[in-house]
């Protein structure tokens, strides 16, 4: 099997910046007088120590990283204004508040964030959310809509593409150098050094048992957020559909024996969609990636809603 590659990602100005560390007592005020509303999702406890995902998320970081934080904990004190709205309070913090007091990595805290923000996005087809509606199998998919009269139900994962870096040294320092990332897998006696296994993998080993999210007999559409240099769209379609499909174009793809959507428990599953948010903007869909198999298969009109960008 031969080996391919992917392009290793610019590495730009600026990236080796020195870490800050706002205290606990200034991030507690920025907190109540821009995000009162999160704030008050925040138990005793939480309020009290603020927990370390939290800190990570708006605390530490370059100034533009702190500065960002910033400005994506307002949009989504806002949208959490809106889910008040929609939902009530009591019914928004009992889904969010210990998830939010409890949250132990800014990774967490993001995948959280990035939920609130699908929930707004798809509360707006109809009107109608039900948030972390029960499944009928123990487990509880992260919301349930209507779109077109059809009931949806929805999974969110977050998965931050962090490319791996090698150390090199030079004769002033250690400098980092990008990895090489293959594009399919290869035979293990042809894996050259120095280089990354295909990022489809990675997301496919932490997708593997998504499906135990969904109930059956329903439309089930899984949202991935997955922030990365690389191509995001081409990594779930090898993800779902298989590995081969990495450079055909849309209208040619096959469904493969390795994709996730050739699995047997996966026919419960109808689409994947990948989402982005913008900071103070709403989610965006830009592919969604039907499930040939799938028992419940997404209307036409749904298919064509979701990609309008309304």
């Amino acid at each position: 099997m031969s080996y391919h590659y992917a392009p290793p990602p610019p590495v730009s100005a600026g990236v080796m910046c020195e870490n800050n560390m706002v205290e606990q007592e200034t991030l507690k005020d920025w907190l109540k007088t821009n995000c009162p509303l999160f704030w008050s999702f925040l138990d005793r406890k939480a309020q009290s120590t603020l927990p370390i995902g939290i800190v990570e998320y708006l605390g530490t970081g370059s100034t533009s990283e702190i500065e960002e934080g910033k400005v994506n904990l307002r949009t989504i004190d806002q949208h959490l204004t809106d889910l008040v709205s929609l939902c009530g309070k009591q019914k928004v913090g009992d889904n969010y508040r210990k998830d939010f007091s409890r949250v132990n990595s800014e990774s967490k805290l993001a995948e959280i964030f990035c939920e609130i923000a699908l929930c707004v996005k798809v509360s707006r087809y109809s009107g109608s959310l039900e948030l972390r509606p029960s499944t009928g199998k123990r487990t509880f998919s992260d919301c349930q809509f209507r779109i077109n009269e059809h009931d949806v139900f929805g999974e969110v994962k977050r998965y931050q593409d962090s490319w791996l870096y090698i150390e090199k040294e030079t004769d002033n320092n250690a400098q980092k150098i990008p990895f090489a990332r293959s594009i399919c897998k290869s035979l293990p006696e042809e894996k050259p050094s120095n280089t990354a296994r295909p990022r489809y993998m990675d997301i496919q080993s932490k997708l593997e048992n998504v499906y135990r999210q969904f109930p059956n007999g329903t439309i089930n559409i899984l949202f991935i957020f997955h922030p990365s240099l690389g191509q995001s769209k081409n990594y779930l379609i090898q993800t779902m559909i298989g590995e081969a499909n990495c450079l055909r174009e849309e209208r040619d793809l096959v469904l493969e024996k390795d994709g996730l959507f050739a699995r047997k428990e996966w026919n419960n599953i109808s689409a994947c969609c990948l989402a982005i948010v913008y900071p103070e903007s709403m989610v965006m869909f830009p592919a969604i990636i039907e499930n040939p198999r799938s028992q419940n298969p997404v209307p036409e009109n749904i298919i064509k809603k979701m990609k309008s960008h309304t």
